[in-house]
């Protein structure tokens, strides 16, 4: 699925999305991210190294965020 995003967002949304075979789930329902697969991503995204700390405190927002949505499902 293709989505509009502003340019600053456009890492960490397609980190994000890259991750999105990575749920962690329980009988009831998704539970979070598999951080194991993070710094994997990452690199074969092309992310410099400096950068992950700041990207993965957003991608914990985001995250935070899709567990939310899909509970109110």
């Amino acid at each position: 699925m293709e989505v509009d995003c502003w340019p600053e967002h456009e890492v960490v949304a397609g980190v994000f999305g890259r991750m999105g075979t990575q749920w962690n789930t329980s009988f009831s329902g998704a539970t979070g991210l598999n951080y194991c697969a993070l710094p994997v991503v990452l690199r074969l995204a092309g992310v410099p190294r400096a950068d992950w700390p700041r990207l993965f405190e957003d991608i914990r927002t985001m995250e935070r965020a899709a567990l939310d949505f899909m509970r109110a499902k």
